[in-house]
Formats: structure tokens, sequence, C-alpha cells
């Protein structure tokens, strides 16, 4: 259990990509970068840091991490465009059509005081409920916060393959911010920005533009990136890092790839070989390696103790990724593939919190369900299908993946290409019927280089591919029976 990974010494130093911002006199980190104004002091390590202005050049506050804006990887500083004399939520809104990347925008001047996150809180942040302090992790607030033991042993942390949903943490009176949602850090009120009411979500089945505006924005983001860094990749049998491939088709002069391999043969050992040597690419083989117990530890410091399972048990691995280089992870787009959803679900099907939590795997402690509920409550107006794809942003990607991109010490930094305001609406507005017989990572590749559809999705070749197929098909089958007549 997570007692013999509890102890409270660590040196800040190590934790490269986080921050803190506070107005209290504690929990300070000694050799960090530091700004200030007035009451509010900014601690980052190996973080950007941007001025945000108004069209005025009023100063608002700081945009930390690695935005790209307008098409340029860490601009010398940001405007955000108010339609009117004072700033509103259009500024920020148009900020988000604007903006890629990983990034928190801290507004702070005296008409303002309000935080925002990237569209799936890649930079992912947690807030003090008893104190003014805002860090990328409860390490990080220090050890006066008690363990929330009950829901620690309801989830099985750190052995279990699970993680804390809903805004909950593994500490008592710290909140995680979720996605598309906003602290006001001058109440320290939480509420949801987007989507609204009259936010447009309907199926949009124009999929030809829809394909042509997702592939031309992530080909811009990379492009972005590799005018300052290089870069690289994971190449896998599946979707997400095909679709990534093929928009990187002009930038490979400046990309590497690489696998992470087990001694057991799986499609993507043998489909990413076969990918590189048809293309020339610059690829490797990375064995998973195992964790010692101090490692196990030091990932779950650096975490927040937040995320466990079979990841925090083979992290070690990342360490052999090159450190020049930004990793650009295919996170995301799996909401082109209706993840969460299941056979039988239609527009108008009733969820409950359980039946989320299940969908999740996770317990149905009351915690849990209490939370779930609580953030379904705010989005009542959305059919199911939009519910299901929201669940998969602000949960799965909130406070799953997000608190594992702090594990990575290694890279220069890492992106994920997907994370962009237009391009998770485009993905949540494809068409059902489209999504459910996953045809986006096609028709990207398709558009942005056919010929990478010449090697099958996660499965073998030949007569091995045949099989596995077979096999892979029953296993689905038994799967949906499943959460038929038990999950819903």
């Amino acid at each position: 259990m997570l007692e013999k990974f509890r102890s409270t010494r660590f040196d800040p130093d190590q934790f490269k990509g986080q921050f803190i911002l506070t107005a209290e006199r504690r929990n300070i980190p000694e050799n960090w970068s530091v700004y200030e104004y007035k009451s509010w002091r900014l601690f980052t390590l190996s973080l950007h840091v941007i001025d945000v202005f108004d069209q005025d050049k009023k100063w608002l506050g700081w945009c930390i991490g690695h935005p790209i804006v307008d098409g340029i990887l860490h601009p010398k500083n940001i405007i955000l465009k108010c339609p009117g004399k004072f700033f509103d939520i259009f500024s920020v809104n148009d900020f988000y059509n604007r903006a890629a990347g990983k990034w928190i925008l801290f507004l702070v001047n005296e008409e303002i005081q309000k935080t925002f996150l990237d569209p799936y809180a890649s930079l992912s942040m947690v807030f003090s409920t008893v104190e003014k302090t805002l860090a990328s992790t409860t390490t990080l607030l220090g050890d006066g916060y008690k363990w929330n033991e009950e829901l620690i042993k309801a989830l099985g942390l750190p052995q279990n393959n699970s993680w804390v949903p809903a805004g909950l943490t593994t500490r008592i009176n710290i909140r995680r911010l979720l996605p598309n949602h906003t602290l006001s850090l001058s109440d320290w009120k939480i509420s949801r920005h987007w989507p609204g009411t009259n936010t447009d979500l309907s199926e949009d089945f124009n999929t030809i533009d829809s394909i042509k505006t997702i592939s031309k924005s992530i080909q811009s983001n990379i492009g972005a990136v590799c005018k300052a860094y290089p870069v690289t990749f994971s190449l896998t049998a599946g979707r997400d890092s095909r679709m990534l491939l093929a928009c990187a088709r002009n930038y490979l002069s400046n990309a590497t790839f690489f696998t992470f391999v087990s001694a057991k043969d799986t499609p993507d050992k043998e489909i990413s070989s076969l990918i590189a040597k048809r293309f020339n690419l610059t690829h490797t083989f990375l064995p998973t390696e195992k964790a010692s117990p101090d490692e196990l530890e030091q990932w779950l410091k650096l975490t927040g103790m937040s995320v466990s399972g079979s990841i925090w048990k083979i992290h070690k691995t990342i360490k052999n990724l090159d450190p020049s280089r930004v990793l650009l992870p295919g996170m995301a787009g799996e909401i082109g593939r209706a993840f969460y959803w299941r056979p039988g679900d239609s527009f108008e099907k009733q969820l409950s919190a359980k039946n989320l939590l299940k969908r999740f795997d996770l317990p149905l402690h009351f915690q849990l369900i209490n939370a779930i509920e609580d953030w379904m409550s705010e989005i009542t107006f959305l059919n199911t299908f939009s519910l299901l794809d929201l669940a998969y942003v602000e949960q799965r990607l909130g406070c799953w993946a997000a608190p594992q991109h702090y594990g990575n010490t290694t890279s220069t930094f890492e992106l994920t290409m997907f994370n962009t305001r237009p391009i998770i609406d485009s993905l949540m507005r494809l068409p059902s019927n489209y999504r459910r017989k996953q045809q986006l990572a096609t028709d990207i590749c398709e558009f942005a280089w056919p010929e990478l559809l010449e090697f099958p999705f996660n499965e073998f070749v030949g007569v091995k591919g045949f099989i596995f197929s077979k096999g892979r098909q029953m296993k689905k089958l038994a799967k949906e029976i499943i959460h038929r007549t038990i999950h819903d």
C-alpha cells in the first residue's frame, strides 16, 4: 500500500516543469525562478513564464508552461483581445481558439483574479482549500495535509491501475482543478466556463472539412515546435501514433521515433518496425524496465500521489528517452474514437455516477459517487455522447494523463498536439456512427500520408495477423457482453 512510499522528504529541485503560486509565506523553494505581483509570488522550475496583457497593454498576469499562440511556441508576450473596456470571458475564449500546447493562465491584476487551464489541463494544477496556494502537485503543498486514507484504500493505491477523478486528491483539503473550469483567486470558488448551454456540440456531418481542420492544426502545432526543438514520437501499431506520424510527414528530418517493448511479441513491435523500415524513420526500441522502490517513491512524489498501477511500475523506461528532444505524445486522440462509449448507448440514454465509475473501472465508493454526481449536475444540458466525451477529457485526461506528465523529467518537455479547443470541439462533433467505426485515423492518414494505411492498426500482418484478428474479435464480443450485462 501507499504507506511504504509516503516519505515527506523530497528535493524541490528535482520537480522539473512544476510550479507554485502563493500568497502565503511557507513551502517556498529556494532555487526556483520567482515572479511577484503584490501579495502573489509565482515559483517555477524549467517552465516558461510569459507576461499577459490586454489590447491596451495593461498587464493582466502570467501564462506559464509551453504555449503555442498564433502558431508561435513561447511567444514573447500574450495579448488577450478584450472586445470591451474591461476583461471578460470572451477574451479567454478567443485565447483558447488561438492557443495550443501546455499552459496555465494566472490572471492576478486588480480587475481579474482567475486561473484558466489548457483544454485538458495537461499542465495539471491542485490547490489548497485552507490557504492561498496553488501548485502543480499535492507534494509541493507540503506535508501539513492529512492523507485521505479511506479513498486511498478504496482505490487500492498505488498497486491498482487507478487514479483519483472528479477534482479529488489523496490529501484532505487539497482539490484538483478540472479542465474547462476556472478558479477565482479572490473567493476561491470554482466555476465551469466551457461548454455552456449555448455551446454547439451537435454532430457535424461535413467530415471532410473536419478532417482537414484537425490535420492542418496538428501539422501547424508540430511545425511550431520543430522550429525551435528536435522532437520525438512514440510509434506503435495504434491509431493515435499513426495520426501524429502522418501529420509529422514534413518534419521527419527533425524527428526520432521509439517503441516501448517487452519480451512478448506484439503488434506494436512488428508494425512499428515495418513502418520505420518502409519510410526510413530514425527509430529505436526501448525495452521496458521495472522501477526500484526508491524510483517508485520518487515518481509518486513527482506526480502528487494521484496515479498508480502498471505505468508507475515501468516509468523508469522513460529515462531512456533523448533528453535533448521534446516528447510529442498522442494523448487526446481518443476523443474522436468513442473511448467511453458502449454498445447500446444512445443520445438519450440516462447515465448515473455509478455507471460512469464502472466505465472508468473505479470503485463505487461514496466519495467518488458524490464527486461524480456533482460534476454531472453541471452538464445536464449535454446529450449522452457529449457527456461521455467530456468525461474522457475532464476525468481521464485531466485526472489520469495530466499528472503523469510530471513524471517525465527526462525530455526537454512534452506537449500533446491534439490539445487545442478547436481540435477537441471538432472531435466531439464528429458523427457518432463515424466514431464508432474508428474512421478518424484512417481519414487523417488518407489526407496527410496515405501510404501509412498499407499497415493495419493494432494487428500483426499475414497469417499471424488473421489469427490475431479473430482472437481480438472474440475478446471484443465478450467484453461487450460483460458491459451490457454488468456495467450498464
